[in-house]
């Protein structure tokens, strides 16, 4: 087991699990600067499996004798939000499965992370051989969606620039396409949609963009995710709509 703990020498570990593989970052705190970044391709479904995979990216990173003092896994699975006023921890898994089919206890479990900027909780699953392998090196870590991420981001992103809130904002991986809207600082609308390609992205968000009656003359669209499918989407879209702006945003 990795030790943790705090000096001028820790580090922070993000992990992002996707359904191709591992991503690594390490970060040097407290400046936050990248020391070490590693993709790890071909899923891992067993306990044993993704303990493997992830000691062998540690040893590749040369991190076995870092300081590490914090680690976060990023999930990329199903995601609900609920509003931080009527959440409660104990009905979790009511307000996931109100929205996806029932869980599998033996293969996975409800989570969920508060995003105050947007006064909402993010309901989300983490698969069990996941969290087992990662709490067997690190016991300590924290775990969160990366659509939570995503619209954590985004949310500061907008209070920063001071943007138009009639604006949708997509972030798109080769997987999957998150979609979400502000409205004067709160969630308005957002939702996550599964693809089988390009196609389905440019329709899911043009059927979006119309539900929510956005101009395609005068209000705007932000794009960010994996760079080959965002700018793919953006060349799309210039299409349709007249102002399309990419921008990068960092999981």
């Amino acid at each position: 087991m990795l030790e943790t703990g705090n000096n001028q020498n820790a580090y922070s570990l993000s992990i992002r699990v996707k359904a191709d593989g591992f991503s690594f970052v390490l970060t040097q705190q407290p400046g936050g600067e990248v020391v070490h970044r590693a993709q790890v391709e071909g899923a891992a479904t067993t306990t044993d499996g993704v303990i493997d995979v992830l000691r062998g990216a540690l040893e590749e990173l040369d991190m076995q004798q870092r300081n590490i003092s914090r680690v976060r896994v990023v999930m990329d699975t199903d995601a609900t939000n609920v509003p931080q006023q009527e959440f409660s921890a104990e009905h979790a898994r009511d307000y996931y499965e109100m929205v996806f089919p029932p869980i599998d206890d033996t293969l996975e479990e409800i989570a969920f992370v508060h995003l105050p900027q947007l006064n909402i909780v993010q309901v989300f699953t983490i698969p069990l051989p996941i969290k087992e392998a990662v709490a067997s090196i690190f016991p300590d870590a924290t775990y969160t969606n990366t659509f939570a991420v995503v619209m954590g981001r985004i949310a500061m992103y907008c209070k920063r620039q001071k943007l138009n809130t009639r604006s949708l904002f997509a972030y798109i991986t080769q997987e999957k396409l998150h979609l979400f809207s502000l409205d004067a600082e709160k969630l308005h609308y957002a939702n996550s949609f599964t693809l089988n390609g390009m196609t389905d992205a440019l329709y899911y968000l043009l059927s979006v963009w119309r539900m929510l009656e956005l101009n395609a003359q005068e209000d705007c669209c932000f794009v960010a995710g994996d760079k080959e499918q965002a700018t793919r989407l953006v060349e799309d879209l210039q299409q349709f709509i007249r102002t399309v702006q990419p921008f990068t945003l960092s999981i």
